[in-house]
């Protein structure tokens, strides 16, 4: 039962034991100390080291740029940022201020003959440069657009040989400015990768679009348009951009197909009438009374009609940048939760809270244009939204083959784009779309506003087309050449002959 003693080595005695047996093995083998072999190696071994991880380096960072490249406008579009943001984040993220680069002696030779073309072309650049007019505008960078020299450092060379030269350019300056450099790897020469600039990426994004990788709409609204630069006039074509709403109602489904109630044809046809009561109770309770007193052939028939019809809305906005009009039209889809699943379904199933309003009202982009807010301007969009209109009868067809339809329903935007989707007068006292009242203040018309019947879309078409003067196609001010007489009987639907012979 005595505890036995156990003989301990400590760290140092160990690698003393063991250094002085490879020392001596050393000698022995080679007839030197290990010491000795280990400093004449161990500098080929340290550059064979570091240029390994120098290629390896490199090879990530090229890797990294492919990849940086490839991603740029996709991470460039779903942060939904402009090129000069994206240009302050590249450089604050991937570059050293001018503050904390580290200063580098870059030494820069004039424009030789091995720059240009020919030795003759370099002549001629000499000789212009030596008999330089004084009076005359000296750049750099038109003489090298002029020879076609296509160097980054152009500029700077040709103002190098015009010091050289010693020509007769006033104020010539050669002001080396800071630049910002790349970060570079912890103990290492190599740079970080980083995304492409702003040139670069406008290039790529214009590829992308023109092999139809992104989608950017179809050229719509050709529109003259007049701008100004360096003090003289030019005028120029702009076409705004449009997405047929055929693909806009296709994103808007790939989009939302998770989120709506679809039944396939044969589980609809399994729903007893109290199923489907039990279903319109808890999502579209003021749908019953269209139910309740069919047989169920008629409510299953009504209750896939329902489900694969969404509502359409459309926003349109007026704004000005820099000048020029714009007009923006977005569609989305008004929620029903007859068709779409409700919050507490969704958090049910898939044990998270989520606004499915919100998801499923966010619009999609699908005409932006030069327009202006009057009405003449305005109608210059009608044959292109017309002809989208026309294909709104046509089902989109969801991976499972369930066909889905499309309502327009709702129109909402500014007043202007408003007034002229609703066909009614602009400004004036009488420029509501709903009612007739006069718009003033008196109490007897506001409380009049409130108890009046709401009119529609069709009552206004009906009353501006009863007449002849309505019916003339391609008009967008129908009576603005009739006085008080004329419309009383315009709207009796009398003819106005003399009028209508001038007008047509």
């Amino acid at each position: 039962g005595a505890s036995k003693k156990v003989a301990t080595v400590t760290e140092k005695e160990f690698v003393k034991t063991h250094f002085e047996k490879f020392n001596s093995f050393c000698k022995e083998s080679t007839g030197k100390p290990f010491v000795e072999i280990a400093i004449n190696h161990m500098g080929p071994i340290k550059k064979v080291l570091q240029q390994t991880k120098n290629e390896t380096m490199k090879n990530c960072k090229l890797e990294c740029n492919i990849a940086l490249a490839k991603n740029a406008v996709i991470n460039a579009h779903s942060q939904d940022i402009s090129y000069s943001k994206h240009n302050r984040q590249r450089l604050m993220t991937y570059f050293n201020k001018s503050q904390s680069t580290p200063k580098r002696v870059v030494t820069r030779t004039p424009l030789s003959e091995k720059d240009c073309q020919s030795s003759e072309q370099f002549s001629e650049i000499c000789d212009k440069l030596r008999n330089w007019d004084a009076t005359d505008k000296f750049s750099a960078t038109d003489i090298a657009n002029q020879f076609n020299i296509k160097r980054t450092d152009a500029t700077h060379k040709i103002k190098l040989l015009a010091l050289d030269l010693k020509a007769n350019i006033p104020d010539l300056k050669i002001i080396s400015k800071p630049k910002s450099t790349l970060k570079r790897f912890t103990n290492s020469q190599v740079t970080m990768p980083a995304p492409p600039n702003c040139k670069k990426l406008k290039k790529q994004e214009k590829e992308l679009i023109e092999t139809n990788v992104i989608s950017g709409g179809i050229p719509c609204c050709p529109l003259p348009v007049t701008y100004y630069k360096n003090g003289e006039k030019y005028e120029k074509t702009a076409t705004g951009r449009k997405f047929s709403l055929l693909e806009v109602r296709e994103k808007l489904l790939a989009k939302h197909v998770d989120l709506l109630r679809l039944y396939p044809d044969n589980e609809i046809s399994e729903l007893s009438k109290e199923d489907i009561l039990n279903l319109l109770s808890k999502v579209a309770p003021g749908s019953i009374s269209d139910f309740k007193d069919c047989n169920l052939e008629v409510m299953q028939r009504k209750l896939k009609l329902f489900q694969r019809n969404r509502a359409l809305w459309v926003w349109s906005d007026h704004s000005v940048l820099q000048g020029y009009g714009l007009v923006l039209i977005v569609v989305g889809i008004v929620y029903d939760p007859l068709v779409f699943y409700t919050d507490s379904e969704l958090a049910e199933s898939h044990k998270t809270k989520m606004n499915v309003q919100e998801l499923v009202e966010q619009g999609e982009i699908y005409i932006m244009t030069h327009c202006s807010s009057s009405s003449a301007d305005q109608a210059g969009l009608t044959p292109e939204r017309v002809a989208c209109l026309d294909t709104l009868s046509d089902p989109i067809t969801t991976e499972s083959g369930i066909k889905i339809y499309n309502t327009v329903r709702f129109f909402k935007g500014d007043k202007q784009s408003a007034w002229f989707e609703a066909g009614i007068q602009r400004g004036g006292h009488y420029c509501c779309i709903a009612c007739d009242c006069h718009t003033s203040n008196s109490f007897t018309n506001f409380t009049k506003a409130h108890h009046s019947k709401l009119r529609g879309f069709t009552n206004i078409q009906e009353k501006a087309t009863i007449g002849v003067f309505g019916k003339i196609p391609n008009r967008v001010y129908f009576f603005e050449s009739l006085n008080a007489e004329e419309l009383k009987r315009e709207q009796k639907g009398e003819p106005l002959f003399e009028k209508f012979l001038c007008q047509a």
